[in-house]
């Protein structure tokens, strides 16, 4: 079924047996997303059903109800991803003939970021912060770092002389 699929794929990818497109393992926080995905709204709807016997019109039919439901074409698209992950696995070892994921009928994935800070008013935000934040703040504003990336950033990965960091 597609729970026992799931649970195989979520165990391997968190021992680092099954890895992305890219042959990375994937990271904890992709694993956490694909298992809330699919927790929350894969596998309540298409558990059950045997891995061979999804059909493009039960993903699509989830697409839409989703899609009806007010949720975000980006929503939409994240919830798939382990689903597309799975049945790529399955497909490149012949458990199914057919990837039921490809060829959807998506909502378009719209940003819903009305603007973005200018240089000046991103000046005026880091002055009313505190002097030992402001480095931090400044790093993600001009270079439009998002979190993750900051977290993972080192003392290597800037070079002053160049004016460059390496993400």
């Amino acid at each position: 079924t597609i729970e026992e699929a799931a649970t195989e794929f979520l165990e391997g990818a968190r021992k680092g047996s099954v890895r992305d497109r890219s042959g990375r393992e994937y990271k904890p926080s992709t694993i956490r997303g694909y298992e809330r995905a699919l927790n929350l709204r894969i596998l309540p709807e298409l558990g059950s059903v045997r891995l061979t016997d999804l059909r493009r019109k039960h993903v699509q039919k989830l697409v839409d109800d989703m899609a009806a439901d007010g949720k975000s074409g980006s929503t939409i698209r994240n919830t798939l991803d382990p689903l597309r992950a799975i049945y790529r696995r399955a497909m490149s070892r012949e458990l199914v003939g057919v990837n039921p994921t490809s060829h959807l009928e998506l909502p378009s994935a719209k940003s819903k970021r009305d603007r973005i800070a200018s240089p000046a008013e991103a000046a005026k935000l880091l002055a009313a912060l505190p002097q030992s934040d402001r480095a931090l703040w400044a790093t993600a504003f001009y270079a439009g770092l998002r979190r993750g990336e900051l977290r993972a950033l080192r003392v290597e990965d800037i070079d002053l002389g160049k004016s460059e960091i390496h993400v």
